[in-house]
């Protein structure tokens, strides 16, 4: 009786009937199909898109597609004119023919974006193992050049994009090259009886890399090595007389 209206004419009381139901029905009918569709998911094997998985919802709304036609495949897919299997087909065949077109909608927006994004580490490292310079830019960061600390900084400058790659291509070949000249010009010590290099301290663990490496930038002077007690002792002897031995009886005493 609530729902009941009084007649004017009549004074009967009218049930009124309306259409909402059907209209409850239609919009349960919409969300359903955008359930069903955004349940389907299409891993890309192409494009921008590539290795990426999203829902078939997701692709009809990214731009491939106007949104004349993307309403077209859903009212045919909602009165069941085409299937799941026929929308996914469209989907894909779009996106490889915008692929091949070379045109790129979806990051149109993006290349005028003030903040740079910041790579990946994964970036990096192929970014930096495909320059190649004889070796790539990779193993030389990895090599003796460079110290850990060093290696670490240029790769965070290059990862925040303070750096180009051709800045640190640069910075390799000019170490290189002055390793070839200090090469060149071997550093030597005066022996007791003949010259020793600094290659050859280091390959008798006299003195450690790290001098090495200060001997040839300059830290270090010769003379500032040759004082240490390791290096004394190998270059010139001991300067003491540590005791006697006795040949006829083999005997040693202090």
């Amino acid at each position: 009786m609530e729902r009941c209206v009084k007649d004017p004419e009549t004074g009967l009381c009218l049930l009124k009937l309306t259409n909402k139901g059907v209209k409850t029905q239609q919009i349960y009918n919409r969300v359903e199909i955008e359930k069903a569709l955004r349940d389907e998911v299409i891993t890309m094997t192409c494009g921008p898109l590539k290795g990426k998985t999203l829902s078939v919802w997701e692709l009809l709304h990214l731009g491939y597609f106007t949104e004349e036609k993307r309403n077209e495949l859903i009212a045919k897919y909602k009165r069941k004119e085409i299937n799941m299997k026929t929308i996914i087909k469209i989907i894909t065949t779009t996106i490889e023919q915008t692929q091949t077109e070379t045109v790129s909608v979806t990051t149109s927006n993006t290349v005028t974006c003030a903040v740079p994004q910041l790579l990946t580490a994964e970036e990096v490292e192929a970014a930096l193992r495909k320059e190649m310079v004889c070796f790539s830019v990779w193993c030389f960061l990895h090599s003796k050049l460079f110290t850990e600390e060093k290696r670490n900084e240029l790769l965070v400058k290059y990862r925040n994009k303070e750096i180009e790659l051709e800045t640190i291509v640069k910075l390799i070949r000019t170490i290189i090259e002055g390793t070839q000249t200090q090469k060149k010009t071997s550093i030597t010590f005066l022996g007791f009886r003949s010259e020793i290099t600094a290659e050859e301290l280091v390959e008798s663990k006299i003195i450690d890399e790290q001098t090495f490496q200060d001997l040839q930038t300059g830290m270090k002077t010769v003379q500032d090595v040759s004082e240490l007690e390791s290096v004394k002792v190998y270059l010139q002897g001991s300067d003491s007389i540590a005791g006697v031995l006795v040949e006829s009886t083999n005997e040693k005493m202090s």
